[in-house]
């Protein structure tokens, strides 16, 4: 390392990101600190010169909170972050440049454990099926293609299974 810059950030209450950081991430002119304690997380963003920019991720039972912070994915080309929460059954998707957050519904009866967002614009998740009747898909992970909305595209038990066929 040939220089390092430091960033003092702002010290206002609702820019406190916590005891436990476990990420920092930039995406395009800010930067995301994750923070974890416990079954709390936080997700905040600052600007480039330290000013808070805004929270991603509150934690509650509204539409837009959390119950369980389970993963997140971030696309630098579309400016979206996307977090994950299976005990809710539900993901949010924050817009960074808009601070529009959406919705959606992920309680297909899939526990979705780890998430990354694509180009474009669908992602790839490691889950397992509750759904199944055989305890083995209950307890064996599969990935999954899933689209902007969260609906399944395709799966890799799907897709071996056709090779098997042809």
């Amino acid at each position: 390392i040939q220089s390092v810059n430091y960033i003092p950030l702002e010290t206002k209450e609702e820019a406190f990101i916590g005891r436990r950081v476990t990420g920092i991430k930039r995406i395009r002119d800010k930067y995301m600190i994750i923070s974890r304690d416990g079954m709390n997380a936080s997700f905040k963003f600052f600007n480039t010169d330290g000013t808070y920019y805004t929270e991603a991720l509150t934690m509650g039972r509204g539409p837009v909170e959390m119950t369980y912070f389970s993963s997140y994915s971030f696309n630098d080309s579309t400016g979206l972050v996307t977090i994950l929460d299976t005990e809710g059954g539900k993901a949010v998707k924050l817009d960074i440049v808009s601070l529009e957050k959406t919705r959606f519904s992920v309680s297909n009866g899939i526990k979705y454990a780890k998430l990354v967002a694509l180009d474009n614009g669908n992602y790839l998740s490691l889950a397992t099926n509750y759904n199944s009747k055989r305890t083995a898909d209950k307890l064996v992970p599969y990935m999954y293609l899933l689209n902007q909305d969260f609906q399944i595209v395709d799966s890799l038990c799907d897709m071996v299974n056709r090779e098997k066929k042809t």
